[in-house]
């Protein structure tokens, strides 16, 4: 049979040989399947075999959690959405410190962002890089210059500015898509962690996704919400979208508390409290199943591995039904297995363990109580 020689430019014919179709294990096929197999490989440069990266996926490397595990990985697009005031600027402000990375400030002036810093303890020498661009084009040119250099973290405050600059909406997903082609996606592909952050509206019922255009959230590789807890010291983080599956290894899946966002005090920095792998109740069935004797368990083990804690973060670590959880939780107090410290302060009951237990109450209780 004849086939175009692709390597020359489509002209000449070539034939090919049923030793040829033999040695490919092409007999069997048809003539479009051959022609196919034989234009894959004239044009080995042309073409990009995905499993040729397999066991090459980047690894995190940016922003260590409590357990010294990094949270993002380069060559990505990160979106940490939260209400205001749930520390975002602080979580990134410490992630591009702690990697010298680049901050793009679009919300704060230098004069306030240096008082923040101040707070921090980050000497401006020493720690990240910073912007403050006021135009579309300045943007740009940040863009071209940044795809040239070490790739790092390069965090965006934030997304709402940002498109003003650009003449845009930040409900239009045409306007949403333009920034990410011309700005998020080149540094993305250039190597560099991108961290853009968002907003949800105030007091929202639904705070699955940041404000305008759902584009964004489409756009991303990660999503991460921060929940505002008023009732104790740290926000919420949860993971809201995993392309990549990079927490897969770490048994955290979408929907999934990843940690706590806590600032430590003096210098005043975000850490992220992360939940322990031993407190997944997945172990128990998961909290819909939950027996009220894993239930108890799972409480006694919470608090043994993360110490003293408020009631409301126990419950999520817990999970399922807040009165079972209440339940579980007053008959252990009464065993005097645990105890329920009020702070006067906060106005909220913490809980410890009295007495380290070596198995879960041993009584037998029907599932779904």
């Amino acid at each position: 049979m004849q086939i175009l020689n692709i390597k020359n430019g489509w002209e000449e014919p070539i034939e090919i040989s049923d030793e040829d179709l033999k040695h490919e294990g092409l007999e069997d096929f048809s003539n479009s399947e051959i022609y196919a197999v034989f234009d894959a490989l004239m044009r080995k440069s042309t073409y990009i075999n995905p499993l040729d990266f397999l066991g090459n996926s980047a690894k995190p490397s940016f922003m260590k959690d409590s357990k010294g595990e990094f949270m993002f990985t380069p060559s990505s697009t990160v979106l940490l959405f939260g209400e205001s005031g749930a520390k975002k600027s602080f979580f990134a402000q410490t992630a591009v410190a702690e990697h010298f990375g680049i901050m793009v400030q679009l919300e704060q002036s230098p004069q306030g962002l240096a008082k923040r810093l101040q707070e921090m303890n980050y000497p401006h020498s020493a720690h990240a890089r910073y912007v403050f661009p006021e135009s579309k084009r300045e943007i740009l040119n940040f863009v071209e210059f940044w795809k040239e250099i070490e790739p790092t973290l390069i965090a965006f405050d934030s997304f709402a500015p940002l498109t003003n600059l650009w003449g845009g909406d930040t409900n239009s997903d045409q306007d949403v898509q333009e920034i990410f082609s011309k700005v998020f996606h080149p540094l993305r592909n250039s190597g560099h962690c991108v961290l853009i952050l968002d907003h949800i509206g105030k007091n929202t019922k639904n705070k699955d996704f940041s404000i305008g255009s759902q584009n964004k959230r489409a756009q991303v590789d990660l999503a991460l919400r921060i929940d505002i807890e008023n009732n104790r010291g740290g926000n919420r983080i949860v993971l809201a979208k995993d392309r990549d599956f990079i927490y897969g290894d770490r048994d955290i899946y979408t929907g999934d508390t990843y940690g706590y966002l806590e600032l430590s005090s003096n210098p005043s920095r975000a850490r992220v409290e992360r939940l322990s792998a031993s407190l997944e109740t997945k172990e128990y069935l998961g909290p819909k199943t939950l027996t009220r004797e894993g239930r108890k368990q799972n409480i006694i083990e919470s608090l043994k591995i993360e110490g003293s804690m408020g009631k409301t973060k126990l419950k999520n670590l817990i999970g399922g039904n807040t009165d079972a959880f209440d339940l579980a939780l007053a008959q252990l107090v009464k065993e005097g297995v645990i105890s329920l410290d009020r702070d006067e302060l906060a106005k909220t009951a913490k809980c410890k363990v009295l007495v380290l237990l070596n198995d879960a109450p041993k009584e037998n209780f029907a599932l779904n109580d």
